[in-house]
């Protein structure tokens, strides 16, 4: 990879679960995290050092484990730069 990027999940919509893609252009401290319409964390799905691309997993689910409602989430890339985000449709 040549710059950051967030890549858009697949499936989307999406009702059992979804990946994410990212890709890093140096090794690089990232974290990937999925938020509700209203900005409130749902879910860290990945906070550490990572090097070229990655591919993270979200079952539909909250932190705690409860099954997160339908609707509209975004996956949000936080990386030493910048910030991505994308938009996710969870349907149950």
């Amino acid at each position: 990879p040549t710059a950051y990027a967030l890549l858009q999940n697949y499936p989307n919509p999406f009702n059992y679960g979804t990946s994410i893609r990212f890709e890093v252009p140096v090794r690089s401290e990232v974290e990937l995290a999925v938020y509700d319409i209203l900005g409130r964390r749902i879910k860290t799905l990945f906070n550490g050092t990572v090097e070229n691309s990655h591919i993270c997993t979200w079952d539909g689910t909250a932190g705690g484990g409860l099954p997160a409602a339908t609707g509209v989430y975004f996956a949000r890339l936080k990386t030493p730069n910048n910030v991505l985000l994308i938009k996710m449709l969870l349907i149950k």
